[in-house]
């Protein structure tokens, strides 16, 4: 059965998010072409974590302004309740697209939702804040998904400020050791909420027993200790206390005492000295350099690489757009005709959009040039 999802929806209130759209259809999906130079396009497969097992795919696209991404790698990164905040006023046209989605397909369980968030967190790499030379680098929601990875934190500040905008109050979960370094950040939600009091996690994977008698349920952003590899882990999934780790803080999102009861400490590498780290500061971010980077990032190759990691066999038929089938030689070749037009067409538009991008990137030159003197 196919399933055909629309959710695209111009985003006037946002400027970080331009368009949102998701789609779970099972179908291939191919790669977005913005005709404004100052978007972005990012579009990748996802597995909703309520399915058991990754049966059909969903997928996600977002138009991201490279002026905001810049902007937002150039902030402060120094309180938690000032990230969640931004991502969740950035995030507002992705939110409007799930419930404009959850409206189509007549999707009102919240366990259901709640599955598609954890979904598009979880699809997004793992890889840890020593690559950006800082034990600590919360990013914001935006910088996470331009930059297609992160770490416990970002997922923690994504799935957080996702979910408020959706309606729904996610706690934050420090995680530490009980010996030696090292910790982990998580979100959960109360398990009292809608129909989540029917989820039953994993085996292994108890339900968390908060504060004043509280008990939630583990929805992980990050989904197994170093990220997800075949498919990902299924809503309720919480193998931490397995680790060696004890809950030391639950914190709501939205909690005034937020960044008091659950500190960042961006950009001062905890107090730690690392001498086989490079410590660079990702604020130095210029417009015209990030356009290069994005130009040269290979949408195919990530896309392949998800694909894999969600258990499709042959994942390149899944880049592929269903044409219709040919019912006899002069059908053919008039499809072959319209079809040679097609890609002539889209080439003819992606060869513009290059080229307005790269004069994008020379005007910004200038300007920073103008400014310099």
């Amino acid at each position: 059965m196919w399933l055909l999802l629309s959710g695209l929806l111009s985003a006037q209130a946002s400027t970080a998010i331009r368009s949102a759209a998701v789609f779970h259809d099972d179908q291939p999906h191919g790669q977005v072409e913005s005709i404004d130079p100052s978007v972005h396009v990012l579009s990748w497969p996802f597995c909703p974590s309520y399915q058991v097992s990754c049966q059909e795919l969903a997928w996600v696209e977002i138009g991201v302004s490279v002026d905001a991404y810049v902007a937002r790698r150039n902030g402060p990164h120094a309180q938690a309740s000032e990230l969640i905040a931004t991502s969740q006023q950035d995030l507002e046209p992705l939110a409007r697209a799930l419930e404009a989605f959850f409206t189509e397909q007549g999707i009102t369980s919240d366990a259901v939702k709640v599955g598609y968030v954890q979904g598009i967190s979880q699809s997004l790499d793992y890889h840890l804040d020593a690559e950006t030379g800082w034990t600590e680098y919360p990013k914001y929601a935006v910088e996470m998904l331009v930059d297609e990875q992160g770490d416990c934190d970002d997922a923690a500040i994504l799935m957080s400020a996702l979910l408020l905008e959706l309606g729904y109050t996610p706690y934050l979960m420090r995680w530490r050791k009980q010996e030696g370094p090292g910790g982990h950040l998580s979100t959960a939600l109360l398990r009292s909420v809608g129909d989540l009091s029917s989820v039953e996690p994993p085996a292994g994977s108890p339900l968390i027993e908060g504060p004043e008698g509280r008990v939630f349920l583990h929805v992980d952003g990050t989904g197994t200790i170093g990220g997800c590899t075949r498919g990902c882990t299924d809503l309720g999934w919480n193998g931490w206390l397995d680790k060696g780790m004890v809950l030391e803080a639950v914190v709501a999102a939205d909690d005034p005492l937020l960044d008091s009861d659950l500190p960042l400490r961006a950009w001062n590498n905890d107090n730690h000295f690392f001498p086989s780290r490079q410590t660079s500061d990702r604020r130095g971010a210029d417009p015209e350099d990030i356009l290069r980077q994005l130009e040269r990032w290979d949408w195919e190759e990530r896309t392949l690489r998800r694909l894999e990691r969600l258990g499709r066999e042959e994942p390149e038929q899944w880049l592929q757009e269903r044409r219709p089938s040919p019912v006899g030689d002069s059908t053919w070749l008039m499809l072959s005709g319209a079809m040679g037009l097609g890609l002539l067409s889209m080439g003819v538009v992606a060869f513009r959009a290059r080229q307005r991008r790269l004069a994008h990137a020379e005007r910004l030159a200038a300007e920073r040039r103008k400014q310099e003197f």
